[in-house]
């Protein structure tokens, strides 16, 4: 049996945090190259907005990522660790949101989707 992949680790995250959401899950990109993998999604939901997840890992460990929460046209929410803000305490991980930078302690997906879904659920 062949070892799980984080996309579709990935899968299984948006199904159980979108159950009842009308959504799809459009796969972008995805590449498996020995211990690496990089995968590019875009979850696009018929309330009007979109979530884009990229990962990249190496030997299982996400080193880069951004998460990023579409509404309209507009970034409402971005998860990242790029390492341009030296300045917050939980550098590199980070968020973007309302136009200031902030904290992230909790830099997982599912932490994002909860996050991204409060803002956009009545």
């Amino acid at each position: 049996m062949a070892a799980t992949t984080r996309l579709q680790q990935v899968i299984r995250v948006i199904k159980e945090r979108l159950r009842g959401k009308d959504c799809r899950v459009k796969i972008e990109k995805h590449r498996v190259v020995e211990d690496t993998e990089y995968l590019r999604l875009i979850i696009i939901c018929s309330e009007g907005f979109e979530a884009h997840i990229r990962e990249f890992l190496i030997s299982g460990k996400i080193v880069r990522y951004p998460y990023q929460l579409i509404v309209g046209k507009e970034v409402a929410l971005r998860y990242d660790n790029a390492p341009h803000h030296p300045e917050v305490k939980t550098h590199p991980h980070h968020k973007h949101k309302n136009g200031r930078i902030h904290p992230l302690h909790n830099y997982s997906l599912e932490a994002f989707l909860g996050e991204a879904l409060s803002m956009v659920s009545p």
